[in-house]
């Protein structure tokens, strides 16, 4: 059987090598927003030693899981949680986490099928309690689903499957004890267009990843199309690949999240009969998929799932582009340039201290975020476009990881930690590239900008009971409400608004929109786009 076809339990706890300052940790500071609040955290302890097993030169540890703990912890939902983990017989850790939402998401199947027999995994982050050194924990789970992730430059602890013979035994292994095999590199990202001229504005302006940035308002929505090799893969089980997406994104949008990007799920599809795209290359794969639904999807950007036979790495349509949440809205699409991606789940690389396991790979995490990272406006480390200096002006490759992308010299050598995410330090004879680095100053900055400045990235919204708004300004709006939302004054040219209402939206007496603005009315309420 696939390692990916098992429901898991991982763990890999990974902390940076250096002691960072609170206004850094964006965990941290949710964490303790939560105390501040009075937020009651809700003890888990459903997981507990039982042995050690030594195979050659290697060990890792048996434990025990309390199943009928977890259905009660997935029923009764807690906004916030501590859960305790045995790391061996004499050593526990414990975490901290707060529940997150990835978005309301729409559930279909084969290109728009409503499918709504799905159990919607819950999602938490948080910190290790009392570790004074940056670390982010995942926390995934549904009926039968248990998925718990976090990160640590010291070592990697994973707790793959549930035992065959005992659906209650858990394995621990501890890169501190037991050795990982390292993936063999497959293929390199096949994204190597232009930047958009949106792109170019936001890697020109620079920026600290120290400091706030307006991105942290805005929410990017992923429509997720699940290519039906992958549903093939996770036992043709829709329940299986939901999971499956939920896990990966939990730990793709918290490592934007450190970034001040909002990353969510607006849509899954998943293909349970055959899909309409070529298995020939990964171009012609995502042709057929940016062609398939053009600007008609709920989204801002749409992230293609393959699990090919030959590993394929990925590729994104345009470095720098994006739509609005609603169909047919901003409309970007060019068979050029679009704001899909393709990414072949299939795939290795040499990567280090990402959220690994049988169920979501660390090189599956890596290659979603790189691909993704493109669309939001960076290039790669190895581009020969980004500003090094401004007086005078200097431009030039960020690492000397692979060949330089334009004409300049290579970049100095990644430290001993490792390359970014946009980078190719994954090759033979480099350092890998970790998690723990996120995507560096340049092109974190470069994504923040873009998502800034991007009037087609709508701002994230809150969900009061009623709300009454005014005219409308141009640029791309999203208002949500629980129960009804009345609109009223003037809707302007270039206006392109969402409602979306829980009950009912009431366009009152003397509401007028103009020539050239757009409306979409939603009977649907908290939590995003159905």
């Amino acid at each position: 059987m696939s390692t990916m076809r098992r429901i898991a339990l991982i763990i890999c706890l990974i902390c940076t090598s250096c002691i960072v300052n609170a206004q850094n940790w964006i965990l941290k500071n949710k964490v303790a927003e939560t105390k501040q609040k009075g937020t009651g955290f809700t003890p888990v302890q459903a997981l507990s030693y039982e042995r050690t097993i030594h195979s050659n030169a290697s060990a890792y540890q048996i434990l025990h899981i309390d199943t009928i703990q977890l259905n009660d912890l997935f029923n009764a939902k807690p906004q916030a949680l501590t859960i305790t983990i045995p790391l061996n017989e004499n050593e526990t850790q414990t975490f901290e986490l707060i529940r997150t939402d990835l978005g309301n998401v729409n559930f279909t199947k084969n290109g728009g099928q409503k499918e709504y027999n799905v159990y919607v995994p819950l999602c938490y982050r948080g910190v290790a309690n009392g570790v004074t050194e940056k670390n982010n924990a995942m926390l995934t789970i549904s009926p039968g689903y248990f998925s718990f992730t976090a990160v640590s430059a010291s070592h990697v602890i994973s707790i793959p499957t549930f035992s065959a013979t005992n659906k209650q035994e858990l394995k621990l292994f501890d890169s501190k004890t037991f050795s990982f095999d390292p993936a063999d590199p497959i293929a390199d990202c096949g994204t190597h267009a232009v930047p958009t001229p949106d792109a170019l504005k936001a890697i020109q302006l620079g920026g600290d990843q120290n400091k706030t940035s307006a991105s942290q308002d805005k929410c990017v929505y992923a429509f997720v199309e699940c290519f039906d090799s992958l549903y093939a893969e996770l036992d043709s089980s829709y329940q299986a690949t939901v999971n499956y997406v939920y896990a990966l994104f939990n730990n793709v949008a918290t490592g934007y999240l450190n970034e001040q990007i909002n990353i969510k799920i607006s849509a899954i599809n998943v293909w349970t009969s055959d899909d309409p795209y070529s298995g020939n290359t990964r171009e012609e794969a995502l042709a057929d998929l940016a062609a398939y639904y053009q600007n008609n999807f709920w989204g801002n950007i749409c992230v293609g799932l393959d699990y090919g036979t030959n590993g394929r790495s990925g590729l994104a349509g345009s470095i720098g582009l994006a739509k609005h949440i609603s169909p047919n809205v901003c409309q970007v699409y060019t068979v050029a340039n679009n704001p899909f991606l393709y990414a072949d789940m299939n795939y290795g690389y040499n990567v280090q201290n990402f959220p690994t396991g049988p169920n979501v790979t660390q090189q599956q995490v890596y290659l979603t975020m790189h691909e993704i990272g493109h669309l939001l406006g960076s290039a790669h480390t190895q581009w020969c476009g980004w500003v090094l200096n401004t007086n005078p002006l200097v431009t030039g490759a960020l690492d000397n990881c692979t060949a330089v992308e334009g004409s300049c010299s290579p970049g100095p050598a990644p430290g001993p930690f490792g390359g970014t995410i946009m980078s190719y330090c994954g090759g033979s004879g480099d350092p890998g590239i970790s998690y723990n680095n996120g995507f560096g100053n340049l092109p974190g900055a470069a994504i923040r900008n873009f998502v800034s400045n991007q009037n087609c990235i709508s701002n994230c919204v809150s969900c009061p009971a009623n709300l009454s708004i005014g005219g409308l300004a141009p640029g791309a709006q999203v208002f949500e409400v629980s129960n009804t939302l009345t609109a009223t004054g003037t809707s302007s040219a270039f206006a392109y608004a969402t409602l979306d209402a829980g009950v009912k939206v009431v366009l009152s007496p003397g509401f007028h929109a103009v020539n050239g603005s757009r409306m979409n009315i939603i009977i649907n309420g908290c939590g995003g786009i159905r």
